[in-house]
């Protein structure tokens, strides 16, 4: 959830290829993104990273009416934010709240 773009177009194509991405009916494997969650966003575009799979798209409140199907690198979706890094859209998934607060020692 609130994947990060993890590899370069190889290797999406390798993931999309591997786990048969290219509809919600085969796939085996797919990312699930909030809102404007800002992860999905990390690392930019411009570094060479891509996104692999489809994405499962949620906004608030969450039922399958609020929950839609998106390619890899879209502009629909939470590829329409311009946000980076964890905001509260990335603690919150599907109503439950999964980090309130951290300390590092």
């Amino acid at each position: 959830m609130g994947e990060p773009r993890t590899g370069n177009a190889a290797f999406a194509t390798f993931i999309d290829d591997t786990y048969h991405t290219c509809s919600p009916g085969t796939t085996r494997f797919y990312r699930c993104t909030h809102a404007d969650d800002g992860v999905p966003h990390d690392p930019p575009l411009s570094d060479g990273y891509i996104h692999h799979g489809l994405e499962y798209w949620n906004v608030d409140p969450t039922s399958t009416s609020t929950t839609y199907i998106c390619g890899a690198e879209t502009t629909e979706c939470n590829g329409q934010y311009n946000t980076s890094g964890i905001n509260i859209a990335h603690l919150t998934y599907f109503d439950h709240t999964f980090i309130v607060g951290a300390v590092c020692t």
